[in-house]
């Protein structure tokens, strides 16, 4: 959930790679605390980075993670449930 806020938020973020990160756009994922601190400081020192990332990472919200998209999602979903019957 605190990559979607930040997401939501217009911030970059950074991870390691769990779970679904890798697919998540808006931020960086790294392999290792080396990754993290030099992504880190790359990201504090660089505006236009960190806000392409983040205008990226809001728009992804905007788009598939707020309920007027979710709900469509579920509806479809439950269409093709009870088709396949």
């Amino acid at each position: 959930m605190a990559i979607l806020e930040s997401m939501a938020l217009g911030t970059p973020w950074l991870a390691f790679d769990v779970g679904c990160l890798k697919q998540l756009p808006g931020g960086r994922v790294v392999r290792n605390v080396e990754e993290m601190a030099a992504e880190a400081l790359d990201l504090s020192t660089d505006r236009a980075a960190r806000a392409e990332l983040g205008s990226i990472g809001r728009a992804a919200v905007a788009e598939h993670y707020v309920w007027d998209a979710i709900v469509p999602q579920y509806e479809q979903l439950y269409r093709q449930l009870l088709l396949h019957r």
